[in-house]
C-alpha cells in the first residue's frame, strides 16, 4: 500500500503512513493485549468467585474492571484518530505543494511543457486509481480476517447467554448468574476485537481517502 502511495506521487504521505501504522499497531497491541485483555480475564474470574461467596463482595471491583476496559478502548480510539487526523492534514498538504510547484515548472518548458504536464497528470491519475484499489482490497481483507474471531466470540457469548436463560428455572440462581457473567466477559472480549479491527480499518481508510 505504501509503494502504491509513492507511485501516486504521495511520498510524504507514504512515509508518514508507514510510521503511523507501526505506532498504531504498537499502541493498540500493547494496550489491548497486555492491559485490557488480562483485565477481562480477571473480571471473568471474579464473576465466578463472587457468585459463590456470601453476599457477593466483589461487585464494585467488577464494575471497576468494566469501567477500565471501556475507558481504555475509548482512549485508544481517541489517540489513533488524533494521530490519523494530524498525519492526514500535514503530509498530503506537503505533497500537493511540491507537485503543484513541480507541475508549474514543467509547464514553462517551451514546446514540450504542455505534453510533459499532461503525461504527468495521466500518470498521477493512474497512480491514484491503483492506490485506491489496493487500499479497498486491504480493507476487504481486514474485514475478512477479523470476521472469524469476532463470529467465534459472538457465538461463545450467545451460548453463555442461552445457557444462563435455560438453567435459571432449574438450577441454583448463582449458577445462572455465573453463566450470565461469563457472557458479559465474552461481550467485553468481542468489544476489544471489534475496536481493534475498527482502528486499523479507519487508519487504512483515512490514508486511502
Amino acid at each position: 500500500f505504501c509503494l502504491t502511495m509513492v507511485f501516486s506521487a504521495n511520498g510524504s504521505s507514504a512515509g508518514g503512513f508507514y510510521q503511523l501504522a507501526f505506532v498504531v499497531i504498537y499502541l493498540v497491541e500493547w494496550l489491548f493485549l497486555y492491559v485490557l485483555l488480562p483485565i477481562v480475564h480477571v473480571y471473568v474470574m471474579f464473576v465466578m468467585v463472587n457468585h459463590f461467596m456470601p453476599e457477593g463482595r466483589f461487585h464494585n471491583f467488577m464494575d471497576l474492571c468494566k469501567t477500565v476496559v471501556s475507558w481504555g478502548i475509548k482512549t485508544a480510539g481517541t489517540v489513533v484518530l488524533g494521530l490519523n487526523v494530524v498525519q492526514g492534514l500535514l503530509a498530503p498538504a506537503h505533497d500537493r505543494l511540491f507537485h503543484g510547484g513541480f507541475s508549474r515548472m514543467v509547464s514553462l518548458i517551451p514546446g514540450a511543457g504542455g505534453i510533459a504536464n499532461s503525461v504527468g497528470e495521466i500518470m498521477l491519475g493512474a497512480g491514484m486509481v491503483v492506490k485506491n484499489c489496493v487500499g479497498v482490497a486491504g480493507l476487504v481483507a481486514l474485514i475478512g480476517i477479523g470476521m472469524i474471531p469476532c463470529l467465534k466470540m459472538l457465538c461463545i457469548g450467545f451460548f453463555y447467554k442461552l445457557a444462563s436463560a435455560v438453567t435459571e428455572p432449574v438450577t441454583d440462581k448463582r449458577i445462572s448468574d455465573c453463566l450470565k457473567g461469563m457472557a458479559e466477559g465474552a461481550s467485553m472480549y468481542l468489544r476489544l476485537l471489534l475496536y481493534s479491527i475498527a482502528l486499523f480499518f479507519l487508519t487504512l481508510a483515512l490514508a486511502t481517502a
